[in-house]
């Protein structure tokens, strides 16, 4: 049970939008204050992207392009359109992946 509960609608929101920290901030910006959720997922995802910046720099050879720079040159176009699209903008991508036969 709890012992109590939050009675209007922006203390729940304040309650349960909040950052792990390790103190309450001052004011809104309060550089003593550490976000400890923040760090632990940026390095997660810097240990994630590293690896996998490190897996493909390992596997990449001169010449031909191989199977994860091509599906990366695909996914980053793919991104690129639906950001433009969802801008309202024309569809322009600023590179093109060569494939030699």
């Amino acid at each position: 049970m709890a012992a109590e509960e939050p009675t209007t609608a922006n203390e729940y929101i304040l309650h349960h939008l909040t950052f792990l920290s390790n103190k309450e901030p001052k004011g809104i910006v309060d550089f003593s204050v550490i976000h400890l959720d923040t760090v632990f997922f940026s390095a997660v995802l810097a240990l994630l992207f590293g690896g996998a910046f490190y897996f493909a720099a390992r596997t990449a050879k001169a010449g031909v392009p191989g199977r994860l720079l091509i599906q990366a040159a695909m996914t980053a176009t793919a991104l690129v359109s639906i950001k433009l699209r969802a801008n309202g903008g024309i569809l322009m991508v600023p590179f093109n992946v060569f494939i030699r036969s």
